[in-house]
């Protein structure tokens, strides 16, 4: 981080203490991952503040490491792996205090699991899945025959156009919005509340969350969606280019490395 950006993080709770994340860390995100350069879907900010609720993200330091805490839908603490200054300092300090590290990727894994008394785990449902844009845009193949299906039924059998999201087409996205989680309410899903105040929200806030940036550059989290009516075309799972993601902490003692 740069001198900017690190006179922000200082003016974070310093751990333990700490404070929800709000819009105004836009900045502070923004600088942060456009260093790092993640591959994980988790580390944006418009995914950070969008499932604030849903995951209880707050937000702390340790020396000079921004530090996310989290809980998963099943009720756990996590924390993000540290970023920033003294990330190294500040992973070992949370781990040696019992805490788990989750969305850990490869490299952290391999980093920090090295080590006989710290056991990596791979969160084998949290992985990632890439798409080649080109691929998405061709369809091309039997991989996404299924796909190409879903398109040709809706072109086949509506007048359409292609435009980018506006202002004009927020209440047409709501109701869509409202269709997709009544068609989910008959499928248990503890997150369909969330997820669907998430894309609510991200209707309302693309333009301040940067979700309508130039194409190249924008990377937005996709979940896996269930059916809807009409022909639409739905969000399937990814299934190719694994990015594995890991849990990382302290074994108990006298325990071997995982």
């Amino acid at each position: 981080m740069n001198a900017f950006t690190d006179n922000i993080a200082r003016n974070l709770p310093e751990h333990p203490d700490s404070r929800p994340i709000e819009l105004g860390d836009k900045g502070l995100f923004d600088a942060i991952f456009a260093e790092l350069q993640p591959r994980i879907s988790e580390f944006t900010f418009a995914n950070l503040f969008l499932f604030r609720r849903a995951h209880d993200y707050h937000l702390s330091r340790i020396g000079g490491a921004v530090m996310v805490q989290g809980k998963r839908y099943t009720g756990e603490r996590f924390f993000f792996p540290p970023f920033g200054a003294d990330a190294g300092q500040a992973a070992e300090t949370i781990l040696q205090e019992g805490a788990t590290i989750a969305a850990a990727d490869q490299r952290f894994a391999d980093g920090f699991g090295a080590r006989p008394d710290i056991e990596a785990t791979e969160d084998r449902d949290s992985f990632d899945y890439l798409y080649l844009r080109s691929a998405l845009a061709d369809l091309s193949g039997n991989r996404y025959h299924k796909k190409k299906n879903r398109v040709n039924y809706f072109v086949n059998r509506h007048q359409h156009t292609v435009e980018p999201y506006g202002a004009q087409h927020h209440e047409g996205c709501l109701t869509l919005l409202d269709e997709w989680r009544r068609v989910r309410e008959k499928m248990e899903s503890p997150s369909l509340a969330e997820e669907a105040m998430a894309a609510g929200e991200a209707l309302e806030l693309a333009n301040v969350l940067g979700l309508q940036a130039e194409r190249r550059h924008l990377r937005l989290p996709l979940r896996k969606s269930g059916p809807v009516s009409g022909g639409a075309l739905p969000v399937d799972r990814p299934r190719i280019l694994p990015v594995a993601l890991y849990g990382v902490h302290l074994c108990e003692q006298g325990a071997g490395s995982g």
